[in-house]
C-alpha cells in the first residue's frame, strides 16, 4: 500500500502542480485540509479561469449558466483531473459537468420517480415498510454536488 506522500516517487514534482491553479501552492498548504475546504473550484472561480484549456473551461462555463445546482471541488479533486484530456477523464466526468455532454431531460421525467413522498410523513423520513424506517442524516451531497 502507498503511503501518504509516495506520490513524489511516482513523479519529481509535486502531482498538484501539473494544474496552474495550483503551481506555486507549498506541500503544507496543499496537504492542510482547512486550505482545501477555503480554495475550492466553485461557480464564481470556473467563471475566472482561463488557461490553454480555454475551450474546455468555456464548455464548463456554460454548463454552470445554465445549470440549477452548484459546484464545490476542492483542490484535491481538481488536481487528480487528466488535464490532457479532460473530456475523457473519469474522475472530470464525475466533479465537473460541461455543456457539450448534457442531455436534455427526458420527456417522462419524475422528480419523485419512486414515490417516497407518498411514503414520507414528515421532511427527511421515509417509512415505506412496517418495520423499515429509513432517515435521511442529511441533503448535502458530500462532494457538494
Amino acid at each position: 500500500m502507498l503511503s501518504r506522500f509516495n506520490y513524489s516517487r511516482l513523479s519529481p514534482n509535486p502531482f498538484w502542480t501539473k494544474t496552474s491553479l495550483y503551481k506555486t501552492i507549498s506541500e503544507s498548504d496543499f496537504t492542510n485540509h482547512n486550505w482545501q475546504s477555503k480554495n475550492p473550484l466553485n461557480n464564481n472561480t470556473v467563471m475566472n479561469i482561463a488557461d490553454t484549456l480555454s475551450e474546455f473551461w468555456s464548455d464548463v462555463s456554460r454548463s454552470q449558466s445554465s445549470s440549477t445546482m452548484s459546484i464545490r471541488i476542492k483542490p484535491y479533486i481538481i488536481s487528480l483531473i487528466n488535464w490532457n484530456d479532460p473530456y475523457n477523464c473519469s474522475i472530470r466526468k464525475q466533479f465537473l459537468p460541461v455543456k457539450s455532454t448534457i442531455e436534455s431531460d427526458h420527456p417522462l421525467l419524475k422528480l419523485d420517480s419512486l414515490n417516497e413522498q407518498t411514503d414520507s410523513p414528515i421532511d427527511s423520513l421515509i417509512h415505506r415498510y412496517n418495520d423499515k424506517v429509513l432517515f435521511l442524516t442529511t441533503s448535502i451531497c458530500p462532494v457538494y454536488c
